[in-house]
């Protein structure tokens, strides 16, 4: 099995109006919302992982707002950023080991986004955010 790993170091920053930022996010809080836009195929013996990360900002908010909201969703990027280097490791030792198959990495996946909706829901917690994200352990054990 052959990875391609890619998107993952680079990000963009989009400004919206608020319609269209509800559109791309589902919380949102009027301000701004932190995508990976991730995604993972497998075909002829090599495993793509790509990531395409983006930052939606509302483009209505005032200078000093719409730099908390960059500053706040930047702390999301900083988050995915150690979670999708784990993933990379993990799955980059379990090739090398020859013990990768389609089925670890479907519960890896389940588990990164469920790591990541972690991450997300202990960082509003703590700044009592007031927002309440629900994240579904995986089924399966964590690979």
């Amino acid at each position: 099995m052959r990875l391609l790993f890619t998107g993952h170091n680079n990000h963009r920053v989009e400004n919206f109006p608020l319609e269209t930022l509800g559109r791309r996010c589902e919380r949102h809080g009027g301000t701004g919302c932190f995508r990976h836009n991730g995604r993972w195929s497998e075909e002829d013996n090599v495993l793509r992982v790509t990531f395409s990360p983006v930052i939606y900002i509302n483009s209505g908010l005032d200078e000093t707002a719409a730099a908390d909201a960059l500053s706040h969703e930047q702390k999301h990027l900083r988050d995915f950023q150690t979670l999708v280097r784990q993933l990379q490791r993990d799955i980059r030792r379990v090739i090398a080991q020859r013990r990768y198959s389609y089925e670890y990495m479907r519960d890896r996946w389940a588990w990164f986004l469920f790591d990541i909706c972690s991450a997300s829901r202990a960082y509003h917690q703590s700044i009592d955010s007031g927002m309440v994200e629900m994240c579904s352990q995986p089924g399966p054990p964590r690979p």
